[in-house]
């Protein structure tokens, strides 16, 4: 009974796969900088034989945190049969609700750093008692810095014959993604045949500090 369970489940799921009127496909990176303009740029897949009117609406979630942060709708537009590609400018306009995240007018505007999570849905009758939601999807993507905080003063591998009394160095970039960064130093002796890697990962520290920079 429980293998006939399980083929019945699957047949039933692959068949509303592929009875389902409408599939949604993102374009999103996985890991990478991203626009607030590219999360609509999707390809949509009307399997019937008609024109479908609808609306597309998206919920923007922190990964980590499971907290909402964003959920807009597009306008209603006409979705031919068959694939069609989809941008903000064939949807606009698109109203925005800001709920975890800053409010901001500018389409081009990156998204900060994080992980999120981010799910539509294509609703036909998005403004009467016949709504609809034809197709949803969900996906995960991560906001990553194009480069990691460097090392400046005293440069990176260095001997010093002299204790340094200050370290500087290069923030992540583009600063304008991070919302908040959180440095930590740690200091520890690297011992022969150790490599520094391994005696940060493996040696107890003689100096850790760590400070909030918004």
């Amino acid at each position: 009974m429980r293998k006939l369970f399980l083929l019945v489940s699957v047949f039933i799921s692959i068949t509303a796969a592929l009875f389902a009127q409408v599939q949604i496909q993102t374009t999103l990176p996985t890991v990478g900088l991203v626009q607030k303009n590219q999360l609509w740029n999707l390809v949509l897949v009307n399997t019937t034989g008609n024109p479908i009117s609808g609306r597309l609406e998206l919920v923007l979630f922190d990964r980590q945190t499971a907290q909402e942060l964003m959920t807009a709708s597009s306008s209603e537009f006409l979705l031919v049969k068959g694939s069609a590609m989809v941008n903000v400018n064939k949807l606009n306009p698109i109203n925005y609700n800001y709920i975890g995240i800053e409010p901001d007018k500018n389409l081009n505007t990156l998204l900060p750093v994080g992980a999120y999570n981010i799910c539509y849905s294509f609703i036909k009758n998005p403004d009467s008692d016949k709504r609809e939601i034809l197709a949803e999807e969900c996906v995960s993507f991560d906001v990553e810095p194009l480069s990691p905080p460097m090392l400046s003063f005293p440069a990176d591998s260095s001997i010093l014959e002299i204790a340094p009394t200050q370290f500087s160095w290069t923030p992540p970039l583009p600063a304008s993604l991070l919302r908040r960064v959180q440095y930590e130093v740690l200091i520890t002796e690297v011992q022969d045949l150790q490599k520094s890697n391994e005696a940060m990962a493996e040696n107890t520290p003689f100096f850790s500090t760590d400070q909030a920079i918004n």
